[in-house]
């Protein structure tokens, strides 16, 4: 399942504004937001 290791591969590779990071918005998140907001695709058979 690509959203229980996408947190953890992508978040680092987030940069933050400094206005962001005074807030405490992390990368986290960001991803978390991001993966809770697209639906995962699904495939239909036959």
């Amino acid at each position: 399942d690509i959203k229980g290791i996408a947190l953890q591969i992508i978040s680092h590779r987030i940069v933050m504004k400094p206005e962001a990071k005074i807030r405490g918005i992390t990368g986290m998140h960001i991803v978390r937001k991001i993966l809770s907001e697209v639906p995962v695709p699904v495939i239909q058979q036959g």
